[in-house]
This record gives structure tokens, C-alpha cells and sequence, in this order.
């Protein structure tokens, strides 16, 4: 959760290793050790890892259905997102959107975590336009607020990012500072949880003539 994926992925293998020693039935608390580490390679962006784990463990409901709970939404958000860093686009694309649409009268955190997947999605195939207007919906949507301090760093990075793609340097500036405060603010290291704010604050450097303080922002990022 805060960023330390060096340290935490391993112990998490360990643990699902073990208890697939321990315990020899296919049940739902493998299930839900599966789960965890399906999501901590998520936030590692080991995407096609996460994917097949979560294919694996049958993980997300497909297609989505009109009741969920909040864990099946966190895992079809998160299945989204995977695909996009997968660099499955269209996939990507049909399920931040279903999901957009789904939430959008009922679940109004994830309806604004819908949007900016579908925002990174957009600007990781470098569709600007897209981008932007999936990001500015999605920071305008009264669920933002009701998404943790990390989800609305994560916002706050996908429009600065999208907002300097568009040439709106002074757009973006605000915003980069924004996300980066909300990560320090929920304890989230710099990690690939917070890449996309140290991006775009190495960037924003870059353009001002810091080149040693961008490198110095973005060379402290480290995964197994």
C-alpha cells in the first residue's frame, strides 16, 4: 500500500506459496491469498503476471453484473488497469467504460476511478485528446473526493500527464505538485504506485534546466 513493493512482494509469494503447501483444496482462502498477490503485482505494473493470476483464480466476473461488492469492483477496476499497462488497449478501453457506465448513479468513487483508467489507457497509446477528456471528467466527478488520498493523487498525475501531452505546462505544474503532496500525504513512496506523478515532475524539471534533480526524482524506484 505504500509504495515498498521491493520488500513486500516476495514475502507475498512466500505466504501463497505456503498455504498451498499447507492446505491442498482449491478454496476461497486460496482465492483471496491469489487475490493479494494478484493486486501487489499490480501495483508493481507486472501486468501480465497479474492478469494471468487473476485469469487463473477467476478473479473478475465477466461481464460485469448489475450488483457488485466492493471487492468485485476493486478487482474489475484493477483487471482494467492491468490491461492497459499490458498494452491491451481495447480490452482496456470496453472495461473502464462498462465500468464507468455501471457506476456512474451508484458507485461514485469508482465511476471517477473508471474515468482515469480509461484516461491512462488513453494516454499510454498516445491519444491525447482522449486522455484529457477522460482525465478532466474524471477530476470533475463528485466521486473523486470519496476516493482514498492515493486514488486522488492518482487523478491529480493522469491530468497534470495529460494536461503537458496537450503543451499546458502551466496547467500541469499545479496538478504534478497536487499528486505528489496527496502520495506523501497517504505515505505512498516513490514506487510505480506514484510513477506517473514523478513523470510528470521530472518533466516539468527538465523543461525548467533541473535535469539533475528530474533524474534524482525518478532513479529511486526499485521492484522485484
Amino acid at each position: 500500500e505504500v509504495g515498498q513493493l521491493a520488500e513486500a512482494l516476495p514475502l507475498i509469494r512466500k505466504i501463497v506459496a505456503l498455504e498451498a503447501r499447507q492446505n491442498g483444496v482449491d478454496n476461497e482462502d486460496r482465492r483471496n491469498f491469489g487475490a493479494g498477490l494478484a493486486g501487489a503485482l499490480g501495483y508493481a505494473r507486472h501486468a501480465r503476471e497479474a492478469l494471468e493470476l487473476a485469469d487463473r483464480l477467476q478473479l473478475v466476473r465477466r461481464p460485469l453484473p448489475a450488483e457488485t461488492t466492493p471487492i468485485e469492483r476493486t478487482r474489475y477496476l484493477r483487471y482494467a488497469q492491468m490491461l492497459a499497462f499490458a498494452g491491451d488497449a481495447a480490452q482496456a478501453e470496453d472495461l473502464s467504460l462498462v465500468a464507468a457506465r455501471s457506476f456512474a448513479s451508484t458507485y461514485s468513487a469508482a465511476h471517477a476511478e473508471a474515468l482515469i483508467i480509461a484516461a491512462t489507457n488513453a494516454r499510454l497509446q498516445r491519444r491525447k485528446a482522449q486522455a484529457l477528456e477522460f482525465a478532466r471528467r474524471a477530476w470533475d466527478d463528485p466521486g473523486r473526493m470519496q476516493t482514498r488520498l492515493s486514488g486522488q493523487a492518482v487523478i491529480a498525475a493522469e491530468l497534470a500527464a495529460a494536461w503537458l501531452d496537450s503543451g499546458e505546462q502551466a496547467r500541469a505544474e499545479p496538478l504534478a505538485r497536487q499528486a505528489l503532496a496527496l502520495f506523501e500525504k497517504s505515505q505512498v513512496d516513490p514506487s510505480p504506485r506514484s510513477a506517473a506523478a514523478w513523470v510528470v515532475h521530472a518533466r516539468l524539471l527538465l523543461r525548467s534546466g533541473h535535469a539533475t534533480k528530474a533524474y534524482e526524482g525518478v532513479s529511486s524506484f526499485s521492484v522485484q
